[in-house]
C-alpha cells in the first residue's frame, strides 16, 4: 500500500530532527567539555579555545540548517498541495505557485506559463501559441528540447537537477499532460491520452544549501579527531565515528553492539558503570580521565565526557560519549614543568651574568683609571721637571700605560665582535714559531717588570699551520701575560712548544697562585677571574682567556687548563692542527727594515690633540706634513699639494673620510696619491668599506709607528732625502 507523501515527509523530517537533536546535544557536550578543559588546562588554552570556537560555529550552523530545513519542508508541502489541485484549479496555481511552469500542447506550442519560468525562456505574454523550439533558454541542458519531444511521444517522465548559467540549482520535471475521454486532465499518469507536455522548474537553492551543510556536519563528525560514540542506556554502543576508530583501534563493525565497558582498562569497568548511572539520572559526567583499552592491546590516556540524550519529552533515551586523547596534553604538561625548571636555571645563569657584568664594570673602571692616572701624573711631572732624566722616565711610563690601555680596548673590541658573530680571521700559511716568538718579544718587558723568568723551548723544525698569525700571537700573549701577572717574583714560567700527533702543542706552565678547582670549568667564560685582592695587583678584565679560547676554536684547536688548586700553579695547553700543505714565508718584509725616505704628507683629523701629536711624530722623522681638520679642506689641500700620502680619519664632520676618498679618486690627476684610512673602526666590514671607497691602506688608531714607517717606506717619495 503506498505511503502518503505527507506522512513520508513527516517521518523523514522527524528522523532529521532526531538526528539534529542528537548532533546538537553532542556538540553542546563537546562545547562544555572544551570550556571546562580551558579552565583546567590553562597551559594549553590556545588549542582548546580554538576547538571551542569551531564547535560554537558548528552549533550555529546546525541551528541555521534546522531553520532552513523547516523552510524547505514548508515550501515542499505547499508545492505538493498545489500539484494535487493542478487538475481542478489551474488558475489558482498560476497565480500563487513558486514553481516555474509552462504548459505545451500537442504541437509543443505554449499554452500557459508562470512568471517564474518566463525569465528562463524569456517568454512574453504575446508569445502564447508559439512553439517552444523558437526560444532559447539559460538551462545547462543542451538536450532539453529533445527531452520535451520524447515525453510527448513516449509519455515518460523526466526528472533531474539542473543549473542555469548563473549556477542556480533547479529541480526539472518534464511530464506528459494526459486527458481522459471527457477532455479533462487525468490524474492517472498511466491512463488517458497525451495532449501535451508540462515542464516545471523548481528553485532548490535552499535545499542545496541544506545538503551542503548536512554533508559538512557529517564530515565534521566523521573527520573529528575526538571519538564520538553513541550509546544506549544499557551502555551498548550504537554509533562509532572514525575518530573513535583511530583512538581505540576498533572498526565500527567491531564496536557497534558491544558494551562501552570494553573500552575501560582492567579494573576501571566500575567507573564506567557509575558514570552511566549518573547519565540515566540526567547528569553529565565531564572530563573523566581514563586509561582506556586499545584494540591492539595497548592503553591510551583519554579525557571523556558522558552526556544524556533526550527525546522531545525530555526523557533520557541514550548517552553520548566524547573522548579525546590527552597523551600529548599530559606530555605538554610534563614538558612545561621541565621548561619551568630550565627557566629557573636560566634565571640563575642570568643573575650570575649580571653579577659578572657588575664585577666587569668595576674591573674596567679600575683598569682604565690606573694607567690614566699614571699618564696624567707623567704629563704633570713633565711640566714641572722638564729635565732629561724625568723626560725619559715619563716617556717610558706614558708609552707603557698607553700600550696597556690599547691592549684593553683591543680585547674589548674583539670580545664584542665575537659576541655579535662578526669576528673573522685573516688566514695564511704560517710557521707557528713566528707568532710565538713575536708574543715572547712583546711580553718580555712585562716579565722584566714582574721579576719573573721566562724559559722558552721551541722546536728547530717549522710548525706549518693555516691561520691568522696576529690572532695566534694574541693567544700566546694572553697566556704569557696571565702567567707573568699570577706568578710570584723570582719564579719561572715555562713555554714549551712541540709537535704531537699531527698537532702543534703549546704549554704555558707557571708556579703561581693556581686556579681553584671549582673555577677551572669556568675560567674560559667571559669576565671570569680568580679572586683578587682589593688592590687588584694582578690586573686584567677577565676577557683574555675567553678571547683566547674563541681564537683557538676558530683555528680548529683546543685549549685546556690544569691546576692542583690554590698556590699550586697552572698548566695551560693549546693544540693547533698542523697543515703539511702550508708553505709559510720567511716572515720578512723587504721594505720594513729600510729607513723611511722623506715624504710629503697630508694629515686629516678633526681631533686636534691626536692630529698634532701624529704631525709632530712624522715631522720628527723629517717628513713634510700639512694637517687639516675637515673633509672639504682636505680635498682642497690634496688637490693643490698632490702629496705622496694622505692619512685621513673616517669620522670627520660634514663629510666623512669615505666621501673624501671617493672625491679624490674621481680626479685622475690625484691617482698617484696613496690614501690611508686612519680610524678607530677596525672590523673586517670597515676594512672592506675603506677599500671600496678608494683607500690603499687601513690603520687602526692608535697606529703603531712600525706600521706607519712600513707604509711610508713602500711609497716612492717625491722629496729628496
Amino acid at each position: 500500500m503506498p505511503i502518503p507523501v505527507s506522512q513520508a515527509s513527516r517521518e523523514h523530517l522527524d528522523t532529521l530532527e532526531s538526528e539534529l537533536a542528537y548532533t546538537r546535544e553532542t556538540l553542546q557536550a563537546t562545547i562544555e567539555e572544551l570550556e571546562t578543559s580551558n579552565e583546567e588546562m590553562q597551559a594549553t588554552n590556545e588549542e582548546l579555545v580554538a576547538s571551542n570556537e569551531e564547535l560554537q560555529s558548528t552549533n550555529e550552523e546546525l541551528h541555521s540548517v534546522n531553520e532552513e530545513l523547516y523552510t524547505v519542508n514548508a515550501e515542499y508541502q505547499q508545492k505538493i498541495m498545489e500539484l494535487k489541485e493542478l487538475n481542478t484549479d489551474m488558475a489558482h496555481l498560476l497565480e500563487s505557485t513558486d514553481v516555474g511552469t509552462v504548459f505545451l500542447d500537442r504541437e509543443l506550442r505554449i499554452r500557459r506559463f508562470t512568471s517564474r519560468i518566463a525569465g528562463v525562456f524569456r517568454f512574453q505574454p504575446f508569445d502564447i501559441g508559439r512553439r517552444i523550439t523558437d526560444f532559447s533558454h539559460n538551462i545547462e541542458r543542451p538536450q532539453l528540447i529533445e527531452d520535451i519531444e520524447r515525453v510527448r511521444t513516449t509519455g515518460t517522465v523526466i526528472e533531474d537537477e539542473v543549473r542555469d548559467r548563473g549556477s542556480v540549482p533547479y529541480f526539472l520535471r518534464v511530464l506528459p499532460y494526459r486527458i481522459n475521454r471527457s477532455g479533462e486532465p487525468d490524474a492517472d499518469a498511466d491512463a488517458g491520452q497525451i495532449d501535451g507536455v508540462v515542464l516545471t522548474l523548481t528553485d532548490i537553492s535552499a535545499l542545496d544549501y541544506a545538503r551542503s551543510h548536512i554533508a559538512r556536519l557529517s564530515a565534521i563528525v566523521e573527520s573529528s579527531e575526538d571519538a564520538i560514540i553513541g550509546n544506549a542506556l544499557t551502555g551498548t554502543i550504537t554509533s562509532w565515528n572514525r575518530g573513535a576508530e583511530r583512538l581505540y583501534g576498533y572498526t565500527a563493525e567491531q564496536a557497534i553492539g558491544r558494551g562501552l565497558r570494553m573500552l575501560a582498562a582492567a579494573g576501571a569497568e566500575g567507573e564506567i558503570d557509575r558514570a552511566l548511572d549518573r547519565v540515566r539520572r540526567g547528569d553529565t559526567v565531564e572530563h573523566v580521565l581514563w586509561l582506556s583499552r586499545h584494540g591492539a592491546g595497548a592503553s591510551v590516556e583519554t579525557s571523556t565526557t558522558l552526556s544524556p540524550i533526550h527525546d522531545r519529552n525530555g526523557m533520557v533515551i541514550g548517552a553520548s560519549a566524547i573522548s579525546r586523547d590527552i597523551s600529548s596534553l599530559l606530555a605538554a604538561q610534563r614538558e612545561l614543568e621541565q621548561r619551568q625548571q630550565r627557566i629557573a636555571m636560566l634565571l640563575e645563569q642570568a643573575e650570575d651574568g649580571a653579577r659578572h657584568r657588575e664585577q666587569f664594570i668595576a674591573m674596567l673602571s679600575h683598569e682604565l683609571r690606573n694607567p690614566l692616572a699614571a699618564v696624567m701624573n707623567a704629563t704633570t711631572l713633565l711640566q714641572k721637571q722638564p729635565d732629561g732624566a724625568a723626560l725619559a722616565r715619563c716617556q717610558a711610563v706614558i708609552e707603557r700605560q698607553t700600550r696597556h690601555m690599547k691592549r684593553l680596548l683591543d680585547d674589548l673590541l674583539d670580545v664584542s665582535r665575537i659576541t655579535r658573530g662578526k669576528f673573522q680571521l685573516i688566514t695564511e700559511d704560517v710557521d707557528l714559531r713566528t707568532p710565538i716568538e713575536s708574543a715572547v718579544e712583546s711580553t718580555a718587558p712585562l716579565f722584566v717588570e714582574r721579576d719573573v723568568h721566562l724559559d722558552v723551548s721551541l722546536p728547530l723544525q717549522p710548525l706549518p699551520v693555516r691561520g691568522d698569525a696576529s690572532r695566534l700571537a694574541q693567544v700566546v700573549v694572553n697566556l704569557l701575560s696571565n702567567a707573568a701577572n699570577y706568578s710570584p717574583r723570582g719564579s719561572t714560567v715555562r713555554l714549551v712548544v712541540a709537535a704531537e700527533d699531527g698537532k702543534a702543542a703549546l704549554r704555558v706552565v707557571d708556579h703561581g697562585f693556581g686556579i681553584e678547582t671549582d673555577l677551572q670549568g669556568k675560567i674560559f667564560d667571559l669576565f671570569v677571574q680568580s679572586e683578587q685582592r682589593l688592590d687588584r695587583s694582578r690586573g686584567g678584565l677577565g676577557v683574555g682567556l675567553s678571547l683566547a679560547k674563541n681564537i683557538v676554536d676558530l683555528h680548529g684547536g683546543t685549549i685546556e687548563v690544569h691546576s692542583d688548586g690554590a698556590d699550586q700553579g697552572s698548566d695551560f695547553k693549546v693544540t693547533i692542527p698542523l697543515d703539511p700543505r702550508a708553505r709559510p714565508g720567511d716572515g720578512t718584509d723587504g721594505q720594513a727594515g729600510r729607513r723611511s725616505d722623506r715624504c710629503r704628507i697630508v694629515l686629516v683629523d678633526d681631533q686636534a690633540d691626536s692630529r698634532e701629536m701624529l704631525r709632530m711624530l712624522l715631522e720628527a722623522r723629517d717628513h713634510q706634513v700639512i694637517d687639516v681638520e675637515d673633509g672639504p679642506s682636505a680635498i682642497d689641500v690634496i688637490t693643490r699639494e698632490k702629496p705622496d700620502v694622505a692619512f685621513i680619519d673616517i669620522g670627520l664632520p660634514a663629510m666623512n673620510g669615505y666621501e673624501v676618498a671617493q672625491r679624490i679618486r674621481d680626479r685622475p690627476a690625484l691617482d698617484d696619491v696613496m690614501l690611508v684610512a686612519l680610524t678607530g673602526y677596525g672590523a673586517p666590514s670597515d676594512v672592506s668599506a675603506a677599500r671600496a671607497a678608494g683607500f690603499d691602506e687601513h690603520l687602526i688608531k692608535p697606529a703603531e709607528l712600525a706600521k706607519l714607517e712600513r707604509i711610508l717606506a713602500n711609497r716612492k717619495p717625491s722629496i729628496a732625502g
